[in-house]
């Protein structure tokens, strides 16, 4: 009995050395997973994982401008012969006694203009045109009109757009209804002014507004006495050697009456260029409506059905108009006027 007791025993003893032993393992292996997971813990913090997709529709950034260098600073501008080219017409009317300022020869300084009237009665004036210039403030240029006018048509326009200057025009209309027409400009010294003059009227662009020039041209009105007296009107415009014609054609009022035909007429028709396409005669009891002339030798007219026709003209001591060797009142029922 005895015997069996301490086998007993000694199989105990066995048994629990083997689960000590095993616990011990058991023990170790779990601090060696601990170990083997902190490790691959750090490794995943230092490199993201290779399973996470980069994005792919992310939209392109925006372009943004270069930066633009500020100019650099530079010394003041030389002086050089280039001319001041406005980049439009000017254009403004002189009211009498008002002063208009305006720098009228582009040197950077405000000039003064005045159209200055002054009553002898009740039906006219003594005129003169004024100049301040900003080089002389101190000194005025005044340029009388030698007549005695019934009123003065005055207005600035830049008829030439390339000669640094602004030109003052005006229409004096004086006894018997003449007309001289002036013109007025800063000469070249920058301290007077030039003055021309032609013995003729403004006529109005527009009677309305009171436009007289346009695009810095403008129209004279000339006498004529061919077809009956009128006044017809010519483009013009301001040169350096004063006014002048655009063209040679010279057009008759659009409220022009139609002119009687009291004798027959051969008469060249012609097209809107003035190239000759036919004839055809005029019959008595007819109307014709001028339309152009060049003051010398022709005048364009409409016939009743609007085509365009050429009457030739001779004239005889200069002013007396001659149609086919005869006075042009042998054909057209012609009105004067002293």
């Amino acid at each position: 009995m005895k015997k069996i007791n301490k086998t007993i025993a000694l199989i105990l003893a066995v048994l629990m050395l083997a689960a000590m032993m095993a616990a011990a393992c058991a023990s170790g292996n779990n601090a060696n997973q601990q170990a083997d997971t902190g490790k691959k813990d750090d490794e995943a913090t230092e490199q993201p994982s290779q399973a996470t997709p980069a994005p792919t529709d992310a939209p392109e950034p925006e372009e943004t401008p270069e930066p633009t260098d500020e100019p650099a600073e530079t010394d003041e501008p030389a002086e050089t012969e280039e001319p001041h080219i406005p980049e439009d017409y000017f254009y403004a009317n002189l009211e009498e006694n008002t002063p208009f300022r305006c720098d009228i020869d582009f040197d950077g300084l405000e000039d003064t203009v005045t159209l200055v009237a002054i009553p002898v009665d009740a039906y006219s004036n003594e005129y003169s045109l004024e100049f301040t210039l900003g080089v002389n403030p101190n000194n005025t240029i005044s340029l009388d009109f030698d007549y005695e006018c019934y009123e003065c048509t005055a207005f600035v326009t830049d008829s030439d757009r390339f000669d640094s200057r602004l030109d003052i025009i005006a229409d004096f209309d004086y006894e018997s209804d003449d007309h001289t027409t002036c013109l007025y400009r800063v000469d070249e010294s920058g301290y007077s002014i030039d003055y021309f003059e032609k013995y003729t009227s403004v006529i109005a662009i527009d009677y309305e507004q009171q436009i007289y020039a346009r695009d810095g041209q403008f129209y004279l009105g000339y006498r004529t006495e061919i077809l009956g007296t009128s006044t017809v009107s010519m483009l013009c415009e301001a040169s350096k050697d004063g006014i002048v014609d655009v063209s040679d054609v010279y057009y008759y009022s659009e409220y022009e009456l139609p002119l009687n035909v009291i004798a027959e007429l051969k008469v060249d028709l012609i097209d809107d260029e003035g190239k000759t396409t036919g004839d055809y005669t005029l019959k008595a009891g007819e109307t014709v409506t001028r339309l152009w002339t060049d003051r010398r030798s022709y005048a364009v007219v409409a016939l009743a059905n609007g085509a365009l026709a050429r009457i030739d003209i001779e004239m005889v001591d200069d002013w007396y108009p001659y149609i086919d060797g005869m006075p042009q009142e042998s054909y057209f029922e012609i009105i004067y006027a002293d």
